[in-house]
């Protein structure tokens, strides 16, 4: 007679806990994967194909839309250029200018392009 009233328990918990997670975890990345993008590494400065350097200092990724705090120093920028960034913003650095392609937990994508 117990093991009736444990089983109806336990697979009533598992679909509360099924339920409960899935629909509030944030995702991992949001946008598209480009073989061509370069990583901006969370809390790393990282070299820009056209020079200078970039740091995603925060990704917010609860946030809608996903979103990073990006810092670009460059030799012909005066102060560090500083902004929020998501999927399909673009900034320019050293006459290069980049578009965010990719906001992810560990950095941000982006597409170097020269025109």
């Amino acid at each position: 007679m117990r093991a009736r009233q444990v089983v109806p328990v336990a697979a009533v918990c598992l679909l509360v806990l099924a339920g409960c997670t899935e629909p509030t975890d944030p995702p991992d990345c949001v946008g598209e994967v480009h073989e061509a993008a370069e990583r901006i590494a969370v809390m790393v400065p990282t070299p820009l194909s056209g020079g200078g350097r970039a740091v995603a200092a925060e990704v917010d990724m609860a946030a809608s839309p996903p979103t990073a705090d990006l810092s670009v120093t460059a030799p012909s920028l005066e102060e560090p250029l500083r902004e929020d960034v998501s999927v399909g913003t673009t900034f320019d650095a050293e006459g290069t200018t980049y578009e965010v392609v990719r906001v992810c937990e560990a950095g941000v994508d982006v597409l170097p392009s020269t025109d």
